[in-house]
């Protein structure tokens, strides 16, 4: 299992970056009640169903 997922925000739009938050034993949440923050301290709101990989953390991420 992953440790890590990609997620939005309710702020989402189509070409916005990606955040990354840490997973909790619950694991992702596609549907929304994610329950961790990002690793940005953004508060999140659902999962991606992308796979972790450094191709999507250069070109899909959130730099801040």
């Amino acid at each position: 299992m992953n440790r890590y997922s990609f997620y939005e925000t309710t702020t989402a739009r189509p070409l916005a970056p990606w955040h990354i938050r840490p997973l909790t034993s619950v694991g992702q949440k596609f549907g929304g009640g994610a329950d961790t923050k990002a690793l940005c301290d953004t508060n999140v709101s659902w999962d991606l169903e992308v796979p972790l990989s450094n191709f999507h953390v250069k070109k899909n991420t959130y730099k801040k």
